[in-house]
This record gives structure tokens, C-alpha cells and sequence, in this order.
């Protein structure tokens, strides 16, 4: 009886192939009448004491494999990838993911950022910081979605979800049973969302630069690139007036126009 496979292994392995077709790598030896380099051989070259083999490598691929955590980020990589990408759809980041942001896996990636036996930690830590980004963007997006705010406030009707979202959060003189009116928790609670977008676009902005004045922008993709975009003008719409918001989006629209004209320009890592 043959292995079943899961969605989400099926999805993994076609990331994987396609990937490595872009890249021109030949998946195994089997079939390589021209010897050209396969995706193992790139393996073995960062990593020579790796257990990836050509069986795991097809089995990943036709969706018949979960990878582990540390193969995973091998493979990533070698396909010079961030891991993010490869474990999480683009549309649906996260849902599903072993790298859901604060997840066990999510932990044991910066652990294994710190694994010595890494001939390249630099680039494992410019994976890392792949992940960082779109765990910001992913908690940017679904505030935005469940507390939308309207010149910097809540609607009325959207306070209980809100409420919920932000963890349970109550006003300080609610919990001491001062009478505070329904206005008044808008508020209460619209400076805290303000102060959750502030933070979340503050991480953006200086992850952002670091990747600018990295050799490893290219691990931003484009689609990435575009949601920054997009989450950024609809923020400040929220917004209106916020200088803090507004000088943090400037700064990322800047940011961001440089790392596209730096791999425009071909000055990223190939």
C-alpha cells in the first residue's frame, strides 16, 4: 500500500521541484546522462555531514515526505530560499505551517541558527530573518482584518472581536470595576491597537534594513515585497495623522525601493 500523501506535503514538494527547475539543478544522478549539478550536490557543499539522500529528496517531491526541521532549512539553503517560503502558502501564510510565528519549530529554527556545525550562519541568520518578516506581516495583516480602524478608531460594532484578538485586553480601571463607558474602552482600546500597528511597522522597518544592507535582499521576494505595499497604504488610511505611522512608511517605501533596484541591479546574491 502506498504512502498517503497530505496536502501540505504535496504543496512542500512541488515548491521544492520548482524551485530547483528554476535553478536548472537535476533532482538525482539516475537520469544526469550530462552530469550536470543536482540539488544533493549543492547540499553536500554547504553541508558535507548531511543526511539528505536522493531517495529523500524524491520522496519530499512527489509528497510522500515530511522533512524535517534541519533538512528543511538544508534545502532552503541550497534552493536559496527563505524557509518561510518554502512552508507557507504565500496567500495563507503560516496557516498549517511548522513555522507558525511562536511555534516549537519557529524556536528551534533560531536555535538552529546557533548550530555550529553551519559552515554558513550568516545565511542561515538571513533565513531567520526571512521568517521574522513575514511573521510581522502576517500579525500586521490579520489586525488590519480584525480591528480595522477609521482615523485612528474603532467602530463600535467591532469592539468585542477586537477586544478578543488583542488577548483579552481590558482597561486597567475596568479590571478595578470603575465604571468607564462603552466610548471610553474604544478608545482604550484603539490606542492599543495604534501602539500594536506602531510596533509591527517599527520590526518591518528594521528588518527591512537589514536586509537592505545585506548581500541577501534577494531572499525578499517580490510577492513579499508587494504585500508590504499594500498593508502599508491601507495602515495609513487607518491612519490619518499618525506621524509616527507615516514617517515608519516612508522609511519602508524607501527601503523597499532600494532592495528592488539592488536586485534589479543584480547586486544581491545571484
Amino acid at each position: 500500500m502506498g504512502v498517503q500523501k497530505s496536502a501540505y506535503d504535496a504543496f512542500v514538494g512541488r515548491r521544492i521541484q520548482q524551485r530547483r527547475v528554476e535553478l536548472g539543478l537535476v533532482q538525482t544522478d539516475a537520469n544526469n546522462p550530462h552530469n550536470r549539478e543536482t540539488l544533493l550536490d549543492r547540499i553536500r557543499k554547504l553541508f558535507p555531514d548531511t543526511t539528505i539522500t536522493d531517495s529523500t529528496i524524491q520522496s519530499v517531491e512527489l509528497g510522500r515526505g515530511r522533512l524535517r526541521l534541519e533538512d528543511a532549512a538544508q534545502i532552503c539553503m541550497a534552493l536559496r530560499m527563505p524557509l518561510s517560503d518554502l512552508l507557507a502558502e504565500s496567500d495563507k501564510p503560516f496557516e498549517a505551517s511548522v513555522l507558525k510565528p511562536d511555534s516549537t519549530n519557529s524556536r528551534m529554527l533560531v536555535a538552529l541558527m546557533l548550530a555550529d556545525h553551519s559552515q554558513d550562519v550568516k545565511e542561515l541568520s538571513a533565513m531567520g530573518m526571512a521568517v521574522n518578516l513575514s511573521a510581522c506581516v502576517t500579525r500586521l495583516e490579520r489586525l488590519l482584518d480584525v480591528c480595522p480602524l477609521h482615523n485612528g478608531l474603532l467602530d463600535m460594532k467591532d469592539l468585542d472581536r477586537a477586544r478578543v484578538h488583542l488577548n483579552g485586553l481590558i482597561p486597567d480601571n475596568v479590571q478595578e470595576h470603575v465604571p468607564v463607558s462603552a466610548n471610553q474602552e474604544r478608545v482604550m482600546v484603539s490606542r492599543e491597537i495604534i501602539a500594536r500597528f506602531e510596533l509591527l511597522m517599527k520590526n518591518m522597518d528594521e528588518i527591512l534594513c537589514w536586509f537592505r544592507q545585506s548581500e541577501y535582499s534577494v531572499m525578499i521576494q517580490e510577492n513579499m515585497l508587494t504585500r508590504i505595499e499594500h498593508d502599508c497604504q491601507t495602515v495609513e488610511r487607518q491612519m490619518r495623522g499618525n506621524v509616527t505611522v507615516r514617517t515608519t512608511i516612508q522609511n519602508i517605501q524607501t527601503t523597499m525601493a532600494s532592495i528592488r533596484k539592488g536586485k534589479s541591479d543584480g547586486k544581491s546574491l545571484d
